[in-house]
C-alpha cells in the first residue's frame, strides 16, 4: 500500500490500506487502525475525495486522543484542517456553508497548531 502511495497510484492503495485497517480492527490494534486511517485520508486527498479524508482523518484523531497519543492527535487535526480547506477551495461549498466550513477548519488547523506543528 505504502508503494502504491509513494508512487500515485492512490486508487491501487486504498484497498490495501482498508484491508490493513480491517485486520488491525479484528486484532484490536487502535494506534494500526489510527495510522492506517490516516494513510486512507491521504489517498482521499490526493483523489479530491475531500469529505472521505475527513472522515478518515476524524477516525483517526479519535483514536489519538483517546490513546493520548498527541502527535498523532495533531497529524490527524491537520488532516482535517486541510482537507476542509481544500474542500472549500475547490468547486464545492464544504459541508455546511462555506463561512463555517473555513471557520470548522481553522479550528483544526489551530487544534494542529496547539499540539506542535507549525502552521503558516
Amino acid at each position: 500500500a505504502v508503494c502504491c502511495q509513494r508512487m500515485g497510484h492512490f486508487e491501487k492503495a486504498m484497498p490495501l490500506y482498508q484491508q490493513s485497517r480491517a485486520i488491525a480492527e479484528v486484532m484490536g490494534n487502535q494506534p494500526l487502525v489510527a495510522i492506517t486511517s490516516s494513510s486512507l485520508g491521504a489517498c482521499h486527498t490526493h483523489l479530491r475525495e475531500y469529505d472521505k479524508a475527513i472522515t478518515c482523518y476524524t477516525r483517526q484523531y479519535e483514536i489519538a486522543r483517546e490513546l493520548e497519543l498527541k502527535e498523532m492527535v495533531s497529524s490527524a487535526a491537520l488532516g482535517v484542517g486541510v482537507a476542509m480547506r481544500l474542500w472549500i477551495q475547490s468547486d464545492r461549498t464544504g459541508p455546511g456553508n462555506a463561512d463555517g466550513c473555513l471557520r470548522d477548519a481553522q479550528k483544526w488547523l489551530e487544534t494542529a497548531g496547539d499540539c506542535g506543528w507549525i502552521i503558516a
